[in-house]
């Protein structure tokens, strides 16, 4: 309601002079609107979550039997089974067929049976696979050697009592060149131990009705997020960069941010093949999430600054450049290390087969760790700066409650696993678009200028000039006096 009354408001320009901004629209709405928004946010989530669970499953499969017998057969007979027993060295000869570029990837694992779970045995051993992938894009066409007879070892974990063992990924991959895959694996180093007998092996491969689904909200978020972004820039076509407050500039930043996570190319990764597409879309989520993690520590920061009267704010924003650097960096060289043992041997497995996987990840986990305990320490702080009121006292209470909210759901989301990445479902993609999309949208319509423009005289606009330093940003108002000496009016130093 404000922001269409706001929109029917708006006014000619009466002359070229300089405009200083009024009051924000966050500041003029009560606080029982301000409760509304937190709640439509949480309410617009909640149903993202529901689309998710609701909504198509990620994955489809498909399974088969190495032994390939009739059910109710114990041991494997070479008159009644049509398969292999890779337990006497076999191989086993699996195809997939009739996979298009909407399913995206491919995994096949396998998980064998284990034969002395009824005697209360586990099993942990090392068993090195032999493996040969062959693919066809037409039915007529002939195969073509991906991989021909590399191995690798994987560790085969068979719990006490289980009748399986633990799955074991053999192939992973991460895009579809080609439409009819063919496998040929074989067990190279059984041993004596007749301790497995059925394999079942696994097509994993991606729902083509959840591309669609994806393909759909990723549009419409996109979308949503320009549209946002045209609204803001429209309520502030009559200003200048230079007089956008500090909290307008970081949401036009936040908004080509969100646009870029919402990947414009998507529908590149499933129609060309090659690495760079979907490398690229890992930059893209990357780099939008560390600028996001910078938004949440500096303007935060911004108001426990200002409560402490410090005026020199630079060296102040060095730290927290230097730590978001450090996590954009990290993730980037270990996704694209990932991807390029991805399109190298689709074999690998990341904690296993890449060296120093595991320094890169435990040192995103470490620069995680000090990103939330710095957040926590300015939260803090920033706490204290609220109680100190005035006029910035709504805007920066806004601010703080909503980015507090965004936060703890995204957290308690991983902690949790309620909608967390640690499975793969369609929740996961979904939530975590409509969570920052919707920030960064309701960020844009609030801070929206509402209120009367004044005209600045040239004295007054060389003044603020001045005082403007445009690496720093602050949340601070200045007081001027008018030539009469009564009256006086309020601008943000960026």
């Amino acid at each position: 309601f404000f922001f269409c009354k706001f929109l029917f408001e708006i006014r000619e320009e009466a002359d070229d002079a300089p405009r200083k901004q009024g009051t924000m629209l966050i500041e003029r709405i009560p606080p029982w609107a301000t409760v509304l928004i937190y709640i439509s946010y949480f309410a617009l989530v909640s149903a993202a979550v529901a689309g998710g669970f609701f909504g198509p499953q990620v994955w489809d499969s498909k399974s088969v039997s190495s032994w390939s017998c009739p059910s109710d057969t114990q041991n494997f007979d070479e008159s009644l089974c049509y398969g292999s027993d890779l337990s006497k060295g076999q191989p086993w000869v699996g195809t997939i067929t009739d996979l298009n570029k909407l399913n995206q990837e491919l995994i096949l694992s396998a998980q064998m049976e284990n034969k002395l779970a009824s005697q209360e045995f586990g099993i942990s051993k090392n068993v090195k696979f032999s493996i040969t992938m062959e693919a066809r894009e037409l039915e007529e066409d002939p195969w073509e050697v991906i991989i021909d007879k590399e191995s690798h070892h994987r560790l085969l974990n068979c719990p006490i009592g289980a009748q399986y063992c633990d799955n074991i990924t053999l192939i992973f991959q991460p895009f579809l060149s080609y439409y009819d895959y063919k496998f040929n694996i074989t067990i190279l180093d059984i041993g004596e131990e007749d301790f497995f007998a059925d394999t079942i092996f696994t097509f994993r491969f991606v729902n083509e009705y959840y591309t669609i689904f994806e393909l759909w909200f990723r549009f419409m978020f996109l979308l949503l997020s320009f549209l946002s972004l045209i609204i803001l820039t429209f309520g502030l076509r009559h200003y200048v960069w230079k007089h956008w407050k500090s909290e307008q500039k970081w949401t036009a930043i936040l908004l080509f941010g969100a646009m870029a996570y919402d990947n414009p190319f998507f529908p590149m990764e499933i129609l060309i093949k090659g690495w760079f597409f979907p490398f690229f879309d890992q930059v893209l989520t990357v780099s939008f999430v560390s600028l996001l993690l910078f938004f949440f520590l500096v303007l935060m920061d911004s108001v426990r600054l200002r409560a402490e009267h410090v005026t020199e704010v630079k060296k102040y924003h060095i730290l927290k450049a230097v730590l978001i650097l450090a996590i954009w960096t990290t993730c980037i060289i270990l996704w694209g290390y990932v991807q390029i043992h991805d399109i190298q041997d689709p074999e690998y497995r990341s904690g296993i087969d890449i060296p120093y996987f595991d320094v890169f990840y435990y040192g995103i986990i470490a620069l995680a760790s000090i990103y939330m305990f710095y957040l926590g320490y300015i939260g803090i702080r920033c706490a204290i700066a609220i109680k100190q009121g005035g006029t910035l006292l709504r805007r920066v209470r806004f601010f703080a409650l909503f980015t507090f909210l965004v936060i703890t759901m995204a957290v308690v989301g991983i902690i949790f696993n309620i909608y967390g990445p640690t499975t793969r479902h369609a929740s996961i993609f979904l939530v975590y678009i409509a969570l920052f999309n919707l920030y960064t949208s309701i960020l844009a319509i609030f801070y929206i200028p509402y209120g009367k423009r004044t005209s600045a005289t040239n004295a007054d606009y060389n003044k603020v000039v001045e005082s403007v330093d445009e690496v720093e940003i602050e949340l601070e108002e200045i007081e001027e006096s008018k030539e009469d000496g009564e009256d006086s009016i309020s601008l943000d130093a960026q």
